[in-house]
């Protein structure tokens, strides 16, 4: 099978190895954890080629992930002429992690194993009354439903990772504000969360889980400068910058929707309040244009953005008249990016931002502004309507892994 390789080590003697630090040990079980994840089925033989450290490190770690329980053999693969080699596998369903999501439509929970594999879902709507505790009620009783589901004890549960509409403090787990979700002000989630399950939860802005998605499985793999452009009912943005997740100083970078941009409405700056940008190229910027469009003796039925993308792809000339409305504005905002952060590559999706109509529009209006091509580099969203829930579950497994590889080697 084919193999994934990390960074190697200089191989040392025995000698040095029995005298280098505890955290250097940790380094060498982290990768080699690693590898066995990325290339299972493989034996002791090839992560000693692939991690450039000597056999009797490779055997010592491993014989520790064995009785962690952390790695499994699987018995002995096809010989060469020698002895048959002793094929090693991750041990999948050692722990489990959780990812959710919230938004305006309703919620999502999904559970997956330790190599990542999601392994059941389920959906429901918001409830009736919107209030914190309610929210969190509906999540909790949706983890624990999939859990009995699948018979996994709740201990086997080892981390969780929240995607939240709005402003999310990381250090916290505070959801400060929700255009959506009234009287959500700094509201202790993750603390909720933890209290109900026992264990670390992550909560983060749905953008920046989007754009890690769209990092580790699509549209920007291997991409270390990019933008994630989310278009949905608001407008935000996820910001890599060297690798790295960029917050900013207080956790809010990338909210641009609050934006100023040529044709979207003048207003003042905060948080608060709904955004200039978002009441352009967001979809309730879009049922608000195609609502003013629709006056001065051409009354239409009231539409959501959904219907007016649909409207537009069957050629009705209003609805074409507001996807270009908003595809202006994000082509002002995508100028405005690549000139103040050079990324080598913006994402749009979103659920209206992976319109391939919008899309399309976005990219006409690059080129009819006669923006420098060279310099902006647009593709659409490859982990669409997922692409938050899968960003949640990556952070949720690196949380588990945080924890699972704490341990003593002594």
């Amino acid at each position: 099978m084919a193999r994934r390789s990390v960074p190697k080590h200089k191989a040392e003697s025995p000698a040095k190895e029995s005298t280098r630090p505890t955290s250097l040990r940790h380094i060498n079980a982290r990768e080699l954890y690693l590898l066995v994840r990325a290339n299972s089925p493989c034996s002791r033989a090839d992560l000693v080629r692939l991690s450039g450290l000597s056999g009797p490190t490779v055997s010592r770690t491993i014989e520790y992930l064995e009785k962690r329980g952390l790695v499994i053999s699987l018995g002995f693969g096809e010989s060469d002429g020698g002895r048959p080699p002793d094929q090693l596998s991750l041990n999948q369903g050692y722990v489990y992690v959780a990812g959710l999501e919230i938004k305006d439509s309703g919620v999502r929970v999904a559970l997956a194993d330790l190599q990542g594999n999601r392994i059941a879902q389920w959906s429901s709507r918001l409830p009736s009354r919107k209030t914190p505790e309610n929210v969190v009620h509906t999540l909790v009783a949706g983890v624990e439903r999939l859990l009995r589901q699948h018979s996994i004890a709740k201990r086997k549960l080892y981390a969780i990772c929240t995607s939240a509409p709005g402003i999310t403090d990381v250090n916290t787990g505070n959801l400060i504000f929700a255009p959506f979700l009234k009287d959500w002000g700094d509201f202790p989630l993750s603390k909720l969360l933890e209290n109900a399950f026992e264990v670390p939860v992550i909560v983060d802005n749905e953008s920046n889980l989007h754009a890690l998605a769209e990092r580790a499985y699509g549209a920007a793999r291997g991409e270390d400068h990019f933008v994630f452009l989310e278009v949905g009912n608001g407008v935000g943005a996820g910001i890599f910058i060297n690798g790295m997740l960029y917050r900013g100083a207080t956790g809010g970078a990338g909210e641009i929707g609050y934006m100023q941009v040529p044709g979207a409405p003048r207003g003042p700056f905060s948080t608060r309040l709904p955004g200039t940008l978002e009441r352009v190229a967001g979809g309730k910027g879009m049922e608000e244009t195609w609502r003013r469009l629709s006056k001065n003796g051409r009354a239409r039925k009231s539409a959501t953005a959904a219907d007016i993308l649909a409207f537009a792809e069957a050629g009705d000339v209003l609805a074409v008249q507001v996807i270009e409305t908003a595809a202006k504005a994000l082509c002002d905002v995508i100028a405005n990016i690549s000139v103040l952060l050079d990324p080598t590559l913006i994402v749009l999706g979103g659920p209206f931002g992976s319109s391939q109509l919008l899309f399309d529009a976005v990219t006409r209006q690059i080129r009819l502004q006669k923006h420098d091509s060279s310099r902006i580099r647009l593709r659409p969203s490859l982990c669409g309507k997922d692409a938050a829930l899968l960003g949640a579950l990556k952070t949720a497994l690196e949380a588990a892994e945080t924890r699972l590889l704490n341990f003593n080697l002594n």
